[in-house]
């Protein structure tokens, strides 16, 4: 059975909401540990339990189906497990739309190098042998997640014909051709889709084949941000090429999908630094 523990690991709960013990730990970054051994789990918990979320499986399978209902910030798994190993789990998790973009790092006694090569070679983002270093673990771990949210924020930032763009290989350095395919699919379906007022995250639910924890999760670690985000980014890219076509403010903002000229304004002015009609205006200008 797939449970998810609490740090002191003396309950044990069906996984329906990730169980937290701190307060103030609640909005930190989620990691899942993967971990057939009840000593090492209990060991990972009381390093990590006061940092972050933490969510546990005690073998490969459960880990992986608790990593695509959760879509966990970063996943921490042993290499030597019964059934699915470290490199089955991985192998699986980067075969998955909604999990292949999860950092992993891998813990294991058997350090020698062809493992450390497979590795590499598995996409796995780390590798500690053990026994190991509890601020060691800690450190690996929040950089992981630094390169991740620095990853995410390149990726997020869209294409815009107004502005000097990286090419589409600096864009998606750092990422998987499956999350780069998403990135892709997503925007062509932004861009048949974007005048739509009524567009939201549900919209898009049946192109991706996702549930939308898993899409609201995806589009967090991947982009940066959120969906109502990345669709007011998107609109607002448009709408400036728009303006420097010549069209007006008013039609500008109901082509892109706002429901007032006023609203529309006020976001542009709050991405652009200034108004959508003095940008028109200066379009205007030879």
């Amino acid at each position: 059975m797939v449970t998810l523990e609490q740090a002191n690991l003396q309950h044990q709960i069906t996984p329906s909401v990730p169980q937290c013990p701190h307060e103030d730990v609640q909005h930190q970054p989620s990691i899942l540990i993967v971990e057939d051994n009840p000593d090492m789990r209990a060991y990972l918990a009381d390093c990590l339990h006061s940092t972050y979320q933490v969510l546990f499986a005690s073998e490969g399978e459960s880990g992986f189906a608790l990593a695509k209902t959760h879509v966990p910030d970063l996943l921490l798994t042993d290499l030597m497990m019964p059934n699915v190993d470290g490199f089955q789990l991985a192998q699986k998790l980067r075969e998955e739309l909604t999990t292949c973009h999860i950092p992993i790092l891998m813990l294991t006694a058997k350090g020698d190098e062809d493992s450390q090569t497979l590795a590499w070679r598995m996409d796995i983002d780390a590798f500690m042998s053990k026994p190991f270093n509890a601020e060691r673990l800690r450190i690996r771990i929040h950089n992981l997640l630094n390169i991740r949210s620095l990853i995410s924020q390149r990726v997020g930032e869209q294409p815009s014909a107004l502005a000097a763009n990286i090419t589409h290989s600096e864009r998606y350095a750092g990422i998987s051709s499956k999350d780069a395919q998403f990135i892709d699919q997503l925007e062509h379906w932004m861009t048949a889709h974007f005048a739509e007022q009524s567009l939201t995250i549900k919209s898009l639910l049946p192109t991706v084949a996702m549930s939308e924890r898993q899409l609201q999760r995806k589009f967090k670690a991947l982009l940066g941000q959120t969906f109502s985000d990345y669709v007011k980014k998107f609109r607002l890219n448009k709408g400036a090429e728009m303006l420097a076509s010549g069209m007006s403010v008013t039609q500008v903002a109901f082509e892109c999908g706002f429901s007032s000229q006023s609203y529309f304004s006020l976001c542009f002015k709050a991405q652009y630094g200034v108004a959508p009609s003095q940008f028109h205006l200066q379009s205007e200008r030879p």
